[in-house]
């Protein structure tokens, strides 16, 4: 992704606030070669899965190739063109992924199958635009087992177009914005037309088809709107009824539902074998959408009185009486208000009987071992049973939405606060109550007096659906490395509390389980969704058979969406890698890496729900906030200084012991005093500094004290100054000398436990008379005096030992330094 400010390739530069993406992607799918075979009695099935690679690792669906049936060399010749959406953002499209499989039946999908045949990665972030590319690639990822040295290959066509966006806005932002409106459905018009492939359910004849379509409601209910004629004897019913349904802002459908059985008798629909059922949401029905849908019949699993629970059981029962509703809607109606439930929301359920929860409870006549063994050979005879494997269901749906401002969103942008009964009239005098699912809180609705506090609004995920595609490059742990693979999808707050949503049927003995499989969920209010987890699991049932305490399943992996930023009508459909799952024990080919991941479509419906929240200053009913306790004030009339922070005088037998080490290190010291040993009296360095810098003029009088300076001694400063770099330098003098840097009058000296100052240190038997040094400087002074003793100087390398005058001079040094500090006199003997 460009960036704002960076050249692009035709010379223009862009602008601020703006980047470069990938828009489109064009291209074909031409043919593939040198593919090995999987099939036993014949050659492979082959077909091409083409999914582009987001910024983000996640894949998105693109394009898939027919099969082409008992061939190694397939020719498909396909063209694919796929525009990336700008719900994006800045999450680019980076690459493609190419993958061949077998198809092990006439149908094909992205999940794939299992028979992997090779795969490929193409780069197009660098890729210029407009340019059409042919890339032979070769196809990678296959085990060494079945490669066989044969190097299979494709032959792809690629093209890429970019463009220049200006950045969208932040997602926190844009939430925000997408929850000033909101859009339901007004009205729902729709066919239902026919189905074909149904599984023959009777010993004598065949099934008796009839179909019933119900809605699934934002507050988790579920209403009959039509019921089909039955259709007798026949697999490949054709009904061609027309329904149409309206509703209300306060009766908000999310899904349709469709179910097909076996049907024993007018009244007793239910009761018979069930042939299929299949959830479509009904977003996906607005134009400009397709009118026709050619909706999967699954299993009892997609049946909303038969999903299983966490435990993979039916509970008919408890699902029969929260959700269930047996009204019947003959004739076009209008679906009006309905009485509060305890939980707040809004909702129409229909209580149900004793002897209704007792048919339900009965559910399925499920035949017996002899009759599902008679049903099975008379399928295989017949011509029905020889027909397609997969039972689709044809209608034809359309609906009318409306859009609306979202009710309490004005508590978004202004919390009311509430103090008296008063307030809680205004609160409760606002026109959105009566557009809202939900119901005013308990404080603001008692006859007391409400607590203080602040009426404001909060966003909530009222209600979240999606699609479990499959998955795809599981693997086993068992020997054959294949699994009996199910899905569990839960939903997870921002504290960590998990919410059980649904849970697949578990598919045998394979490697890329193919479920299909809508899942749904009225989220209750005190429980905010953040993000939702997919754990796939490997179903063990000869174990839980064998040992019925036994754990029936092995961790496969495991994927999550962040839906906390996703906003009510965009929708996340992407194939996201699998986190935690077995690695693959046999080596592959280099080219291509092969992971295993999870195909899943998310959709979440959004409202502003208005919370009461107590006031911080009312400690009886909120919890305190943790604050620092002062245990001692201090007087306001007393003035606190730290005696650390005083400017105190340096005493001068620092400076003094500075120039000594300074002079030892360069060997100045012994050359002086080479000049001065026969001088027969002895120095002090203390009343006289300028002894240890060579000045003659105060060794003239010992003991006389030091000249002050004149008073016009500022002026000669740089006559003194010139006559010092006149002035020939005497012998063992340091060209390297930096001068010393002094410290600056007007800042104080800090004197703290990390540099400690101020007084002198007391050093262990010195007299109290003399001046005394610090701990710093009587270790460097004595360290230099040490190395004079013990090392030969600068100029004396050449000879090793020292002369008779060197070893006078130093005699002289050393005496000095005892006339002058008596402290060293113990210390260095």
């Amino acid at each position: 992704m460009a960036a704002d400010g960076q050249m692009l390739r035709n010379g223009k530069i862009i602008p601020e606030g703006y980047f470069q993406r990938v828009a489109r992607v064009m291209g074909k799918v031409v043919s593939a070669k040198g593919l090995h075979k999987t099939d036993r009695f014949s050659k492979s099935d082959p077909y091409c899965v083409i999914k582009g690679i987001r910024s983000n690792n996640h894949l998105a669906n693109i394009f898939v190739t027919r099969a082409r049936m008992d061939t190694l060399m397939p020719e498909w010749d396909e063209e694919f063109d796929f525009v990336i959406p700008r719900s994006w953002g800045l999450v680019e499209l980076v690459g493609l992924k190419a993958m061949v499989f077998d198809s092990d039946e006439t149908f094909v999908s992205f999940v794939g199958s299992d028979d992997f045949l090779g795969g490929a990665d193409v780069d197009v972030s660098t890729a210029v635009t407009g340019r059409v590319i042919r890339h032979d690639l070769e196809l990678g990822g296959l085990p060494l087992s079945k490669a066989r040295n044969k190097k299979p290959r494709l032959c792809l066509e690629v093209t890429v177009y970019r463009e220049v966006l200006p950045k969208p806005a932040t997602l926190a932002h844009q939430l925000l914005t997408s929850l000033r409106t909101m859009s339901y459905t007004r009205e729902l018009v729709g066919t239902l037309c026919k189905a074909k492939g149904l599984q023959n359910t009777d010993i004598v004849g065949l099934s008796d088809p009839q179909c019933i379509i119900r809605v699934i409601m934002m507050s988790g209910e579920v209403r009959e709107i039509h019921r089909s004629k039955i259709m007798q004897d026949t697999l490949e019913p054709e009904w061609w009824e027309e329904f149409h349904v309206k509703f209300d802002v306060l009766n908000q459908p999310i899904l349709i539902a469709f179910d097909v059985f076996d049907s024993d008798g007018p009244e007793s629909c239910e009761r018979g074998d069930h042939l299929g059922s299949a959830v479509f949401p009904l977003r996906d029905c607005e134009q400009p959408a397709p009118r026709q849908k050619k909706l999967l019949l699954l299993p009892l699993s997609q049946r909303h009185e038969t999903r299983l629970t966490f435990d993979g059981k039916v509970d008919v029962l408890s699902r029969m009486t929260a959700r269930l509703t047996r009204k019947t809607v003959a004739a076009p109606s209008e679906i009006g208000d309905s009485p509060a439930t305890p939980s707040g929301r809004k909702s129409t359920r229909v209580s149900l009987t004793d002897s209704q929860l007792a048919e339900s409870a009965q559910g399925q006549n499920s035949p017996g071992r002899f009759s599902r063994m008679a049903l099975s050979f008379k399928n295989s005879l017949t011509a029905a049973g020889s027909e397609s494997k997969r039972p689709i269901l044809t209608v034809h749906l359309r609906t009318r939405s409306k859009e609306e401002e979202m009710p309490h969103i004005d508590l978004v942008d202004q919390p009311i606060s509430v103090a008296d009964e008063k307030d809680c009239e205004l609160c409760l005098a606002s026109e959105s109550w009566a557009r809202s699912m939900f119901q005013p809180p308990e404080q603001i609705t008692c006859k007391q007096r409400p607590p203080r506090g602040q009426l404001k609004g909060l966003d909530r995920v009222v209600f979240v659906y999606g699609v479990m595609y499959g998955a795809s490059g599981l693997i086993g742990k068992d020997t054959s490395r294949k699994t009996d693979a199910y899905c569990i999808v839960e939903g997870v707050s921002r504290i960590g509390e998990k919410v059980f949503i649904h849970r697949t049927r578990h598919i045998k003995s394979t490697t890329s389980p193919q479920w299909a499989e809508m899942f749904y969920m009225a989220i209750p209010e005190e429980i905010e969704i953040s993000r939702l987890i997919f754990n796939i699991f490997d179903h063990n049932e000869k174990l839980v058979r064998a040992f019925s305490s036994a754990e029936p399943s092995d961790f496969l992996g495991r994927a999550s969406v962040d839906i906390s930023y996703l906003t009510a009508g965009d929708l996340v459909q992407e194939d996201i890698p699998v986190v935690g799952a077995p690695t693959q024990p046999q080596k592959t080919t280099s080219g291509f890496r092969p992971n295993s991941s999870i195909l899943v479509e998310v959709h979440v419906e959004r409202r502003v729900m208005p919370d009461f929240g107590l006031a911080f200053s009312d400690n009886s009913q909120v919890i305190p906030k943790r604050a620092h306790t002062v245990s001692r004030q201090p007087v306001p009339s007393r003035v606190f200084l730290d005696p650390t922070q005083e400017d105190r005088p340096v005493e001068t037998c620092e400076f003094v012991a500075s120039d000594v080490q300074w002079l030892a290190s360069t060997g100045q010291l012994l050359a002086q005093r080479r000049q001065k040993t026969t001088s027969g009296f002895r120095l002090n360095w203390l009343q006289f500094p300028g002894q240890l810098h060579g000045d003659d003029d105060d060794e003239d009088e010992p003991g006389k004290p030091p000249v002050p300076p004149p008073k016009d001694a500022g002026k000669q400063d740089d006559s003194d100054e010139e006559a010092a770099a006149a002035k020939p330098l005497g012998p063992g003098c340091d060209f390297n000398r930096r001068d010393a840097v002094h410290r600056a009058a007007s800042l104080p000296a800090l004197h703290t436990r990390f540099a400690r100052g101020g007084a002198p240190e007391k050093l262990p038997g010195s007299s109290p008379l003399h001046p005394q040094f610090s701990a710093a400087s009587h270790k460097g002074v004595m360290g230099a005096l040490s190395a004079m003793w013990r090392k030969p100087g600068p100029g004396d390398v050449s000879r090793r030992s020292r002369s008779k005058e060197d070893k006078k001079s130093l005699k002289s040094v050393t005496s000095t330094l005892h006339s002058t500090f008596p402290s060293f006199a113990r210390d260095f003997a």
